[in-house]
């Protein structure tokens, strides 16, 4: 079984870095695509406010289960020379909140996480679109507030079901 863990708002709190970064220069756009890059600069998804519940509950719900973790973000659709400094960035959060062993995919842009659906995998996500399209390509999503608490209890059901259909091996 394979389970696909998104990063910003399920882990750290790219809204509040996001706010803050903005409101700390005035002459910042809110927009993502007008002030991205200063924020990449400032290496601002490395410092971004970790959500611990969440980092604690993959943790303890991971050990000792065969689950293939990896973490799946996005890079909301930066140049090549940009991508590469929020991977690294996004690397260096993980390794800093004991993830150090586990691959990171990032993908251009939120849509294309669905390319890694399939029967055995499972995605926790903060955004409705990602589980509905990882839904139609035949994976099991699960979808959480952004910033909320992970709904363990759907995690759970979501691993017997796969069990129990003898999809896990």
């Amino acid at each position: 079984m394979n389970l696909y863990v998104d990063m910003d708002g399920v882990l750290c709190n790219f809204t509040e870095g996001w706010s803050k970064f903005i409101a700390a220069d005035f002459s910042l756009e809110v927009e993502w695509s007008l002030s991205c890059v200063p924020f990449i600069q400032s290496k601002g998804f490395e410092r971004l406010a970790p959500i611990e519940g969440n980092i604690n509950a993959i943790h303890n719900w991971i050990s000792g289960r065969d689950i293939h973790v990896t973490f799946l973000s996005s890079v909301g659709g930066l140049e090549r020379h940009h991508a590469k400094d929020v991977y690294e960035q996004k690397r260096n959060f993980l390794n800093a909140h004991g993830f150090r062993t586990y691959p990171l995919i990032c993908v251009k842009h939120k849509g294309l996480k669905k390319h890694f659906a399939n029967p055995h995998s499972i995605l926790l996500d903060d955004t409705k679109q990602n589980i509905y399209d990882w839904k139609e390509n035949h994976g099991i999503g699960i979808h959480m507030k952004t910033n909320s608490r992970i709904p363990v209890d759907k995690m759970e059901n979501a691993y017997i079901n796969m069990m129990c259909r003898g999809i896990y091996e």
